[in-house]
């Protein structure tokens, strides 16, 4: 991975970090906070990283859900779900933190 999260102030380990295109081709930044399956698909949940450069200067936490494809490599790939699928592996991550 590259430097870039060197200027950020993180207390995450750079193994965590998912980087993941946008609709507009723009990087975007996570970090893995935790894996959890749902019958036979993987997701996890991430953390978005701001950017110092970015304008927004609130201080919560935005969260997503993505479902993660094992490639012909055999490396983790990142998606993000279909409707259907978030909602899924929403109520099933709500669930583990009742739990």
């Amino acid at each position: 991975m590259e430097d870039k999260f060197d200027d950020l102030d993180l207390e995450q380990d750079d193994a965590n970090i998912v980087e993941m295109i946008d609709e507009d081709n723009n990087k975007q930044y996570f970090y893995e906070e935790m894996q959890f399956t749902v019958g036979n698909d993987r997701y996890a949940l991430l953390n978005f990283i701001k950017d110092e450069d970015s304008d927004d200067d609130s201080d919560e936490e935005e969260s997503t859900i993505a479902k993660i494809i094992v490639n012909a490599d055999g490396e983790d790939e990142y998606f993000s779900p279909s409707d259907e699928e978030f909602a899924v592996a929403l109520r099933a991550y709500e669930d583990l933190m009742i739990d």
